[in-house]
């Protein structure tokens, strides 16, 4: 006989946690740990979990006047909340290169793709490329150094 557990069920409490307690320890290890003299994966981490907040803020700001449907809308803020919910396995990973954090991120891009152009003006874009480039130049050069 072959024992087991029901697969909905088998991993249910390894990757949630209580709402925010995660990802605030998570801050603020990586808070007191950043490291001055190079690059270390705590430093990285931190810095996509920069880029990811500015994506979210970016998407919450055009929200309302997006031509995105409501189902993208919705799936946003969803994402966003799963945020709160991850466990600690995820928010201090430093080797998941935030994988687990995408899907705000792209639905976050969704929404500002779909903004018209009338509502985004060249300074608020300006402002999110600027925010987004040092973590891209980081990423490339960690898959050049390190691929």
């Amino acid at each position: 006989m072959v024992k087991g557990e029901f697969p909905l069920l088998a991993n249910s409490s390894r990757n949630l946690t209580a709402p925010f307690t995660a990802l605030a320890h998570a801050l603020k290890y990586n808070a007191a740990h950043l490291n001055t003299a190079h690059l270390s994966p705590i430093d990285i981490a931190t810095l996509e979990y920069a880029t990811l907040a500015i994506f979210i803020l970016a998407g919450f700001a055009v929200l309302m006047i997006t031509s995105a449907p409501g189902h993208e809308r919705l799936a946003f803020v969803f994402f966003v909340l799963q945020l709160g919910l991850l466990s600690s396995q995820i928010w201090t990973s430093t080797f998941g290169e935030g994988r687990s954090l995408i899907e705000p991120y792209l639905m976050a891009l969704v929404l500002l793709v779909s903004t018209p152009r009338r509502y985004l003006s060249w300074p608020y874009l300006g402002a999110i490329v600027a925010c987004v480039l040092p973590a891209l130049a980081v990423v490339a050069r960690r898959r050049i150094m390190y691929m």
